[in-house]
């Protein structure tokens, strides 16, 4: 029931169709009612149903606009029409007029603004009024809302025959498109177009061939039930749904530049259970998270989600709290891609994963690198990824722009920087005041000067820095043993990283460690 002027579209150009509908969303006085890619369904469906404006296309295959725009006056005298054109032709205005066509819009100028003044100056002059309206036996019928997409709701509106739709030889399909939403877009706003389009390609691709209906999720999926009530040949409802699928993702790729994941399920004699059939399929999209996008599944070969919940081990996430904390980029990282290995190997349901987002984002936020609005916005572009790859790629992204804003330090002459940088990539092995030297191109007394000077530190104290730094991150860890942390970090013996790390630090690695590691 709807108490807004209804609007009919009839128009063989997809794109065209889909314009009119995204001007006319959500409009407080004009609603599209339907919309067809051909008069003959066209027709049908009006000759059921009563409607205020008929938007039509002139020209289209089989049944061009006259013909329709004639055959419709036959029995609904009273409807507005106005006529839509790709170019200006006479033959084409001469019958509208005497078809009676309220109005003329023309494709290569039909904006918002454009349309609503045609639609309210065909308002004014027929006097058309919003009426409440009862639509019947309508092909395609969307259910916006999940809860009303039961069997008892949808068997009430077949005996009412609101909707063109048969209970037996049910194909349940589920479609998720596979979201790409950059910096700076709502996302929720893009899945919610994206979905919409796919809809109006699903409408196109059907057509009136098939009887359907679908209903959009809150996480933006589409769940079809295709209707084969008239074959009894398996084979043939199969080949159909394949045929229909492998149609749907080209065409969905050609326009929207996505691709799907769609689940396939099996033919059901009863409503109740391929409904349940298409809420199991939903369901395991979640796998999405590990298996990625762009695949077809069948429903007996449905991937199992997991339910059970899964922490980060105390380990993995010392080490990333500490490198946010000592704003240490390369180990924060190092941290961030063991942390998403381990959720991918425990299979982490998505609330565990938005979890562990949501603690990330919260380090941040302790650390002062983001304030509480920052802190919010970073969790929610996370969170709307449906890949964990993805996730993954644009949080260290965020992690290292964040961990390298501090301010900029005074600048180091060339030898002084590159006798650092050999310092950051070999303090692993035994290197010296003499190969850093050799690396920059100058004497080691020369270097030593000019690293006094520059940094304000001896070379062997900055060499011992680099390596006590890697020794920490390591130590955080826990998975290694106090000779192999001495080996990977460059130290000559256990005794003198023990001396070197007292002195730095004013306490013992164990130490360090039993203090840093109980925090969290």
């Amino acid at each position: 029931m709807t108490n807004k002027i209804q609007i009919v579209i009839v128009d063989d150009d997809l794109a065209a169709r889909n314009s009119i509908k995204l001007y006319l969303q959500h409009h407080p006085l004009y609603e599209v009612a339907a919309d067809f890619q051909d008069g003959q369904a066209a027709l049908r469906w009006l000759q059921e149903n009563e409607v205020d404006i008929l938007l039509c296309d002139m020209q289209m295959p089989a049944m061009d606009g006259l013909e329709l725009l004639r055959l419709v006056r036959m029995h609904s005298p009273d409807i507005a029409t106005v006529a839509i054109s790709s170019f200006d032709d006479f033959r084409y205005t001469r019958g509208c007029i005497v078809e009676g066509v309220g109005d003329y819009l023309l494709k290569h100028d039909l904006t918002q603004q454009r349309l609503l003044e045609v639609l309210d100056a065909v308002r004014l002059r027929y006097h058309i009024q919003p009426d409440t309206r009862t639509l019947k036996n309508v092909t395609g019928y969307c259910f916006e809302s999940p809860e009303r997409f039961t069997a008892e709701q949808i068997e009430a509106m077949i005996d009412r025959h609101e909707i063109s739709f048969d209970k037996s030889g049910l194909c349940p399909l589920v479609i998720s498109p596979d979201y790409r939403c950059a910096a700076g877009v709502s996302w929720l706003e893009v899945r919610q177009d994206m979905c919409k389009a796919v809809c109006d390609i699903i409408a196109q691709i059907l057509g009136s061939e098939y009887r359907y209906i679908f209903c959009l999720t809150k996480q933006q999926h589409i769940l079809l039930l295709l209707s084969f009530f008239d074959q009894n040949s398996l084979l043939f409802v199969m080949n159909s749904v394949n045929n229909f699928c492998s149609r749907l993702k080209r065409t969905t790729l050609r326009l929207l530049d996505i691709t799907l994941t769609i689940g396939v399920g099996t033919p059901q004699l009863a409503l109740p259970q391929a409904l349940e059939q298409a809420r199991t399929m939903e369901r395991s999209m979640e796998t999405k998270l590990y298996l990625g996008g762009d695949r077809l599944f069948s429903s007996e070969r449905c991937p199992v989600v997991s339910e059970q919940p899964v922490s980060l081990p105390r380990n993995l996430w010392s080490a990333f709290s500490f490198a946010v904390e000592q704003k240490d980029a390369h180990n924060a990282l190092e941290a961030l891609q063991e942390i998403f290995t381990f959720l991918r190997q425990q299979k982490a349901c998505r609330k565990s994963v938005n979890a562990a987002l949501r603690r990330i984002t919260e380090q941040f936020f302790t650390c002062h690198l983001l304030d509480e609005a920052g802190r919010d916005e970073l969790y929610r572009r996370l969170a709307q990824f449906e890949i964990l790859d993805q996730t993954a790629l644009d949080l260290k992204e965020q992690a290292f722009a964040l961990l390298r804003s501090e301010p900029p330090q005074a600048p180091l002459s060339s030898v002084v920087s590159r006798a650092q940088e050999f310092v950051r990539e070999h303090y692993a092995q035994d290197i010296s005041l003499q190969d850093c030297a050799d690396f920059a191109g100058v004497s080691y007394t020369h270097l030593s000067r000019a690293f006094k000077n520059e940094t304000g530190k001896r070379f062997v104290e900055f060499l011992n820095e680099v390596r006590l730094h890697a020794a920490k991150a390591l130590l955080i860890r826990q998975n290694l043993s106090m000779k192999e942390i001495v080996d990977r970090t460059g130290f000559r013996s256990y005794n003198y990283f023990f001396k070197v790390f007292r002195e730095s630090e004013g306490m013992t690695p164990s130490e360090f460690v039993a203090k840093n590691c109980s925090k969290n």
